[in-house]
């Protein structure tokens, strides 16, 4: 038995340090304090079981993959709210990237055949079929119904990386819908499905950050009309100055796309900076065929006997292939596949290396 194993692996897995004080207290090799951080950091039991210290988060590449209004239209649902009088407790929330135009729809159960419903006859006959959906990786949208609707209608699909919801467009505005929820809720929370219109409108009205504009004023030109005296307001622009009238008339042409499109770039742009420059020291990408550690996503089940806070961290798995610049096809140790998982829930694995044989300073 190798001195390593008895010191680290029988000492119920003592991190590096504690290994080593250990170890010199009773042995001695030359390199010893190299062979012992290599053995811990290599140790599977404690891939598995201990957190990492090191970011594995990937940099942010370029965000914008659009050019003009429902072009890309993205997906997602908030779940699980108060059962409201109308039976209703999911709400699917679909979204043009560009514009930022968002439609709600509470839905009472999430199927494939009522978002199939919802998406044709709400959206894609009301605003044309987009090029590409992105959506999250549940069932819904990669069982057989979803996808011969894209199939039909000739719509690529972008799925997220399982357990990443951050990289789904629409979790910003989730955020929103939520804020907005949570306050007409109060006091009566079975009425939340009587206020979407007005949270929906309130989004399509307010000016983006991302684009410097309403999504209402992208699309028709010119903010919405809340009150009828508005447009009296309107005939009279003659009376203001010319540099605001051309200012004016160059935004409600073809030019507001331009405009929209360079704020989007200064947006992402931006984003970018402050993400990368948080996670700078990023772990090196993943190859082909390399054994990882995939984040242990398996909930707590009493039926089981399973408690997910004492459950390993992270499970081997094997890399299958590479998916967009930060995703990853997963296997287990089994051959089977996993899904596609973010590079921000793995962490490398490594063979274990063959440690040499210590001298007991106790027998010299």
């Amino acid at each position: 038995m190798s001195v390593l194993k008895e010191e680290h692996d029988e000492s119920l897995h003592p991190g590096y340090e504690k290994t080593i004080q250990k170890l010199k207290t009773r042995y001695y090799w030359p390199r010893m304090t190299v062979d012992t951080k290599r053995y811990v950091q290599a140790c599977d039991v404690c891939k598995q079981c201990k957190p990492s210290s090191v970011s594995s988060n990937p940099p942010m590449g370029k965000q914008r993959l659009t050019d003009r209004p429902f072009q890309i239209l993205a997906l997602d649902f908030i779940q699980n709210l108060p059962r409201s009088r109308n039976g209703y407790i999911h709400l699917l929330v679909l979204m043009d990237i560009f514009s930022k135009w968002t439609m709600l729809v509470p839905i009472r159960k999430i199927e494939a055949k009522a978002v199939c419903r919802v998406v044709e006859d709400q959206w894609l006959r009301r605003y044309g079929t987009p090029e590409v959906i992105i959506s999250d990786n549940a069932t819904t949208f990669t069982g057989k119904e979803f996808q011969a609707l894209l199939q039909k209608r000739g719509i690529r699909h972008w799925p997220n990386s399982r357990h990443h919801s951050q990289a789904n467009p629409v979790e910003r505005t989730n955020r929103t819908i939520n804020s907005c929820l949570r306050t007409y809720m109060q006091p009566d929370q079975r009425a939340w499905d009587t206020r979407i219109p007005e949270v929906e409108e309130m989004i399509n009205t307010t000016v983006h950050s991302s684009t410097g504009f309403s999504p209402y004023r992208i699309l028709y030109g010119h903010e919405k009309v809340i009150k009828g005296e508005e447009h009296r307001m309107e005939r009279d622009e003659g009376e203001l100055p010319m540099e605001v009238r051309e200012k004016h008339r160059e935004e409600i042409g073809g030019n507001i796309r331009e405009i929209v499109k360079r704020n989007l770039d200064k947006s992402d742009e931006k984003h970018r900076k402050v993400y990368n420059l948080r996670f700078k020291k990023f772990a090196p990408t993943f190859e082909v065929g390399q054994k990882v550690y995939k984040r242990n996503f398996r909930q707590s089940s009493a039926a089981d006997h399973y408690n997910a806070k004492y459950g390993p961290l992270f499970i081997p798995c094997t890399i299958v292939a590479k998916r967009g610049s930060s995703s990853y096809e997963l296997s287990d140790e089994q051959g089977k596949s996993l899904g596609v998982f973010s590079a921000s829930d793995l962490r490398a694995g490594n063979a274990t290396p063959r440690p040499r044989s210590g001298r007991n300073l106790k027998e010299s």
